[in-house]
């Protein structure tokens, strides 16, 4: 409740700001800023490594094993590891400035622009560290309030930078990774500054450290680094592909960003909007389900899955209904833009997949299965890049939405099947997916019928959806 009270506070705020800067930059700039985030994208990853989840699982594992061990000793180990992850990330981003700007962005913007964010990589490293073993402590308090903090100081550099230096497509870019790179280094003061008032609290007793702890990090950690690197580096790819396809249609290049712009910069974030609800919850599974690898309950972990998957897809279904019945009126009072809302509704059936595809892979990183679950995102972008290749200069635009189902639907029917086999337990149709269904369809047919302002409209679809959820799961039960 922690989490998803303050990511709804947090992201409320930054997506109204991210609407602002939407609004201020203009679709082609969102489109330039989207493919140096993907190519920050594979930056991230290299800094993480992996040694986040093996912090993560590690502290947890052992916690569930002896409440008397040495955590901070595996932190320590943990920072050693990301300060050189960090370091390596910072100098290959670096080394590869100039040909990033010249060849993939056309020169639209300069090298200091991927330097400035290189800068952010090792202290996005340190931070994941210290988040991971906050995180595997159930200390969830500490990392919702610097979620707060930090992205308050991004808004704060961006709103004061874009509103004095902003003047072209590179100088806007600018002031958006620069408030990236501060509120980054500030994320980590944050997280240092709570580490130490939590080692000044902390008893002095008799701790026993971890045997081979550094070896234990490295094989959870390397074979995660390994496939993350080809999983991001293939993200990059297929996004970079995207304009440069698109442009084979006839557009020009700046209309091609545009169009890119707008699924990536202005429909996406709508779809999105809800994962704050659900990414909330799901990024403390990794700890709990790690506690299941190593103990022996069975029955507690399916009923656990049972309500994750009920709750998700209630959810999910609910705002997949509300974004295609009204995806055009949001686009347009949102971004002042129809084909915004054109794509809102286009990708709206797939937001089930989405965030339940994210659940899925925590449950399975935590059971140890992180893997699998790298092999099958890979997989899944070697399957998007082919179809962005071939089909992107033929259908432009729908095309990418036709590869994004493909892609979606994929990986969550990859996923799904190894959970289940994990796990041992099935799905329900009827109680998971066509019982919300008829729950949202009874909801817009009624207030179809009401000619009021947007705002109560989607007020009282939810009120009523809620209401027959609880209603009718109550009857059903009783029947």
């Amino acid at each position: 409740m922690i989490l998803i009270f303050t990511s709804l506070i947090t992201k409320v705020i930054s997506s109204l700001f991210d609407i602002y800067v939407a609004n201020k930059i203009g679709s082609e700039t969102l489109g330039v800023f989207g493919l140096i985030s993907s190519i920050y994208f594979f930056g991230i990853t290299v800094a993480s490594s992996g040694i986040n989840l093996s912090t993560t699982k590690v502290i947890s594992e052992e916690l569930e094993k002896d409440s008397n061990t040495d955590t901070k000793y595996i932190l320590k180990a943990s920072i050693f590891f990301s300060f050189i992850t960090g370091v390596l990330s910072f100098i290959i981003l670096s080394l590869f400035a100039p040909y990033i700007t010249k060849e993939i962005l056309f020169s639209k913007v300069s090298n200091l622009i991927i330097y400035v964010l290189a800068l952010s990589l090792p202290f996005i490293a340190l931070s994941l560290s210290l988040s991971s073993y906050f995180l595997a402590k159930r200390n969830v308090l500490s990392s919702s309030i610097n979620q707060i903090a930090t992205q308050f100081v991004r808004i704060i550099v961006v709103f004061i930078t874009l509103n004095i230096f902003a003047k072209d497509i590179n100088s806007a870019v600018l002031c958006l990774v620069l408030g990236t790179t501060i509120s980054e280094i500030a994320s980590l003061i944050f997280h240092y500054l709570v580490y130490l008032k939590e080692s000044n609290c902390f008893v002095s007793v008799s701790l026993t450290k971890p045997k081979k702890i550094h070896l234990r990090m490295l094989k959870i950690a390397v074979p995660i680094a390994i496939t993350s690197y080809i999983r991001a580096g293939l993200n990059s790819i297929k996004h970079i592909l995207i304009p440069l396809r698109l442009k084979l249609t006839g557009m020009s290049y700046e209309l091609a960003l545009q169009n890119y712009g707008i699924i990536t910069g202005m429909a996406m974030p709508i779809i999105m909007f809800g994962s704050v609800i659900v990414y909330s919850f799901s990024s403390l599974l990794v700890p709990e389900f790690s506690r299941y690898s190593v103990s022996d309950k069975k029955q507690e972990m399916g009923k656990d899955i049972h309500k994750l998957f009920k709750i998700t897809l209630y959810f999910s279904i609910g705002l997949t209904g509300i974004l295609i019945f009204f995806g055009n009126e949001i686009g347009y009072l949102i971004y002042n833009n129809f084909e915004a809302g054109h794509y809102i509704k286009l990708i709206a059936p797939l937001i089930s997949l989405i965030y339940l595809d994210n659940v899925i892979d925590n449950i399975l990183k935590g059971l140890g299965k992180q893997v699998s679950v790298m092999v099958c995102n890979i997989f899944d972008m070697i399957i998007s890049i082919s179809f962005i290749y071939f089909l992107l200069p033929n259908f432009g635009a729908i095309g990418y939405i036709v590869v994004m189902y493909i892609s979606e639907t994929l990986n969550y029917i990859i996923s799904v099947n190894t959970l289940f086999k994990t796990a041992d337990i099935k799905f329900k149709y009827f109680e998971w997916v066509a019982f919300p269904v008829i729950c949202i369809a009874l909801s817009l047919f009624i207030t179809s019928f009401l000619t009021v302002p947007l705002i109560l409209k989607l007020s009282l679809v939810i009120l009523i959806y809620l209401f027959l959820l609880q209603f009718l799961d109550i009857k059903r039960k009783v029947n």
